[in-house]
């Protein structure tokens, strides 16, 4: 297994050409959807060169988020959002399968963990 040859090489050349094939919303896009403050467009300066400034691949906006409001230490309110749906829709899916019946535990490479461990609802105290 390789890159095809005249396939771009550089991991962000490749995210970058994905994301305009996938037509992923910008990141500028997706926080004005999810109704969350969108970044300055001075902490996107560094952009304007490659017109990415007003239109940032998403992947690309949730580092930048990070780095702007929290020095890096941890995801912004974008990234963070993205993340937490993610994790509420596995913990949703799990529910469903279990409620049907299908499989009485959830088995990981470290640990095999109960239904009640595992299908806690997020909201409930």
């Amino acid at each position: 297994m390789g890159q095809a040859a005249g396939e771009p090489v550089s991991l962000a050349t490749r995210n970058l050409l994905r994301n305009l094939t996938m037509e992923v919303p910008s990141g500028e896009r997706v926080a004005k959807a999810m109704k969350l403050p969108v970044l300055a467009p001075a902490d996107l300066d560094d952009l304007e060169h490659f017109h990415l400034n007003e239109r940032t691949p998403l992947w690309f906006y949730v580092l930048r988020e990070a780095q702007v409001t929290a020095g890096g230490e941890h995801l912004g309110p974008v990234g963070g959002r993205i993340v937490a749906e993610v994790i509420i829709g596995l913990i949703a899916l799990i529910r469903r399968i279990l409620a049907k019946g299908r499989h009485e535990r959830v088995v990981t490479t470290s640990a095999a963990f109960s239904r009640s461990t595992v299908v806690k609802d997020p909201f409930e105290p």
